[in-house]
């Protein structure tokens, strides 16, 4: 599934940044913004493998090498599922 240009901004403001998989305030909120606009864009249910592709494309392109890219992206993918699934369940909009 295509990302929503809404999407897909937010997600480019949350990897662009070459510290995105570290844990700053910064970067958290930047994640947070773009799996709420995943959620108001696409709903609840994420398509894991994907989103994870989107990700790993999107980082790709800002020419950013992280050793354990897999495992990070798995991980944020995890949380983000979790994050929509409540969001879903309790009609948060």
């Amino acid at each position: 599934m295509a990302l929503e240009a809404s999407t897909q901004q937010k997600l480019k403001d949350w990897v662009m940044n070459d510290n995105w998989f570290k844990e700053s305030l910064l970067e958290e909120q930047q994640y947070y913004d773009f799996v709420y606009q995943y959620y108001k864009d696409h709903g609840s249910i994420i398509d894991e493998a994907s989103l994870q592709r989107d990700i790993k494309n999107e980082i790709k392109r800002c020419n950013t090498e992280i050793a354990n890219l897999d495992e990070e992206v798995r991980g944020c993918v995890s949380l983000a599922v979790k994050i929509c699934g409540f969001l879903g369940h309790h009609n948060i909009e």
